[in-house]
């Protein structure tokens, strides 16, 4: 896991490329912050430091790719809709939502990041917790 400006730099890789051989691993795979972080100073590395890092760990290091929600569709149009109705009428909580639709948080999770990444839901945060809106 890299993140920008704590794990990203020249220094930071050498050490890994010291380390790497003696673990004996088949494959090294890279990832970076990709969801909210538990601390907010945690930030992304972009792709040109994942390549530069991927360069220069060696042939057997790859990036693990952003996951993709939308490649799996076991999803239901009617339950979107709903928390667009829901998020057009003020804003909400995944709690809220989950409580309204009778749906559990994790499934709301799903569907909420599914609509703000396809720009029809915003996020934002107030009090310390996230609010989701038109």
């Amino acid at each position: 896991m890299l993140v920008k400006g704590i794990n990203d730099g020249a220094e930071a890789i050498e050490s890994l490329q010291e380390v790497i051989p003696e673990l004996g691993c088949d494959k090294i795979q890279l990832n970076t912050v990709i969801r909210p972080p538990s601390e907010n100073y945690a930030r992304p590395l972009d792709l040109e430091g994942m390549l530069r890092a991927k360069e220069l760990l060696g042939p057997r290091c790859e990036i693990i790719p952003r996951f993709s929600r939308r490649a799996q569709k076991a999803y239901r149009e009617d339950l979107e809709q709903q928390i667009l109705d829901l998020v057009a009428r003020r804003p909400v909580s995944i709690l809220d939502i989950s409580s309204t639709l009778g749906m559990h948080e994790n499934e709301v999770i799903k569907y909420v990041e599914t609509l703000t990444e396809a720009g029809q839901v915003k996020a934002e945060r107030f009090s310390g917790q996230f609010y989701y809106h038109r």
